[in-house]
Parts: C-alpha cells; structure tokens; sequence
C-alpha cells in the first residue's frame, strides 16, 4: 500500500496538535515537534521523509492510548516510569521523566538503573541498587597495586629466606672444613661473613688471608721461596697425616711435632721419602 503524503498544512495541524498535549513523555513529543517543524518550514517540501512519516502516526497513537507502538521501546526494557522501590535507592524522590527503565546486572553482581529517554536514548545511572560497593576504575587500580605489592611481597619474602637458608648452608659447610684443618678459632669469622652475604669461595680466600691461617698451613711460604707448588689444605694435611704414620711406626715420637712435620713440608719430602731414611 502507498504511504500517504501529507501536506504542508496538515504537518502543521499536527506539530499544533503535539505541542498542545501534555504527557508524562515530553522529551519524546518535543523532539518529534522540532522534526516535525523543521519538515514544514521547508519551503519547497510537499511531504514528510519516510522516516518522519512513519513515526508520527506511532507517536500520536502513544498519546492518545499512553502506550507505546512497537519498536518504539528498547529491548529488554520495561515500560513505564521507574517503580518507587528503585528509584529510592538513587535517593530520588520520584521517577525521571523516562518512557522505560531496565535493571542492568553486572559480573560482580552489582546493579545499575538504566532508564530510556526517547527513540534510541537512554541513560545510566551510576550508583549501585543492590548493595553492593561497584568497583570504580581507581579501586580496581588500587586492588590490582596491593595485588602487586602481595606478589612482590611474597617473592621478596621466598628470596630472603632462600638467602638464609645458602648462609646456614655456607656457615656449616665452612665450619666443619676449618674444624678439620685444625681452625676452629675462624668459625666466628665465617659466620660474620656468610652474614654480610659473602660466599663460599670469597670466605675462604679471605680467611685465607688470616693469620690463624697462614701459621696453620705456614710451610707454603717456605715451599713458595723454594718455588715448589703451593699445596691445598687437603694436600698438606694429607702430607702431614702420612708423616706422622711413619714416625709412629718406627716409635719416633719426638720427632711426631708440628715444627718437625711443617720442615718435612716445606722440603717436599714423600713419606716413602722419610721412611727410607729412617729405615
């Protein structure tokens, strides 16, 4: 079927009509008359757009019945002012001039209100109606940073006891050693140390560097002027222990003495050496 045209005047007889209903729906009446207006100031216009002309017999029909056509209302929503229930909870006194209203439930179980206004206008409201708190940008930042700073607290927390569980480890391992070498006077030293974050390798250089040390193991000096291969803590004390085997073997005692065993050292003897000469 042909749509109707309309004339001017009868465009005109309709803004009149529009202008002179008072409803609940204003928003919606006024926008349809600026259209409606601005059709009929056109001085060459002889019609309505199509889209203008189906519209106003819809508008004209929710005037008259105070119901809305189809297509008119957004999906989903409910039509009608907002019920005195919600719009308490928005601390409003009455209803916003809207022509439908929806509850809009969102992931963290929060809800909004969102009323609609006019053809494809709607508007929401941001505080929540269901009581609980809606997580707001700055919130979720903040919740993301004590999130971060739980992590970081965390890792900082496995790191520094990883560092003193590698110290109690470093403290034991360095204790017995220079229990064995006969140094037991260092052990204070290794714990302040391993303490301050030293590791195994730099402890014992630098305990290398003590006195106590250097009297323990002093025939290393004397084999280094001689420029004879320095020997490890093992080595000389394996040396040693070889020494005073073959002295205890053939009962020489008095000769079993740090100062005699040191010489045996610092001259490179082989304890099948010193066994052949006592022998």
């Amino acid at each position: 079927m042909a749509t109707k045209k309309l004339t001017k005047k009868e465009l005109t007889a309709q803004r009149i009509a529009l202008q002179e209903r008072n409803v609940e729906r204003q928003s919606i009446i006024d926008a349809q008359a600026a259209a409606i207006t601005a059709a009929a100031n056109q001085p060459y216009l002889e019609e309505l757009p199509p889209k203008f002309e189906a519209d106003i017999p819809a508008y004209l029909k929710a005037v008259e019945t105070g119901r809305l056509a189809p297509g008119i209302l957004k999906e989903g929503f409910t039509e009608g002012l907002v019920p005195e229930d919600i719009y308490k909870k928005l601390n409003m006194t009455s209803s916003p001039d809207v022509v439908g209203w929806r509850v809009i439930t969102n992931p963290d179980g929060t809800q909004q209100l969102e009323v609609q206004t006019g053809i494809g206008a709607s508007q929401t409201y941001g505080a929540d109606i269901s009581g609980k708190k809606i997580n707001s940008k700055q919130s979720q930042i903040a919740n993301l940073t004590n999130q971060q700073t739980a992590a970081a607290n965390i890792a900082a927390a496995n790191a520094a006891a990883a560092a003193e569980s590698q110290r109690r480890s470093i403290i034991a391992i360095l204790t017995d050693r220079f229990n064995k070498y006969g140094l037991g006077s260092l052990v204070a030293k290794i714990r302040e140390l391993a303490i301050d974050g030293a590791t195994e390798a730099t402890i014992t250089l630098a305990l290398q560097e003590t006195p106590e040390y250097q009297q323990r193991f002093a025939a290393n000096a004397e084999r280094l002027k001689k420029n004879l291969q320095v020997l490890s803590p093992v080595e000389y004390i394996n040396l040693e222990d070889s020494y005073r085997q073959v002295l205890r073997a053939y009962g020489l005692i008095q000769f079993d003495t740090d100062d005699y065993v040191r010489q045996f050292v610092a001259n490179d003897m082989s304890a099948a050496e010193l066994s052949d000469r006592i022998s």
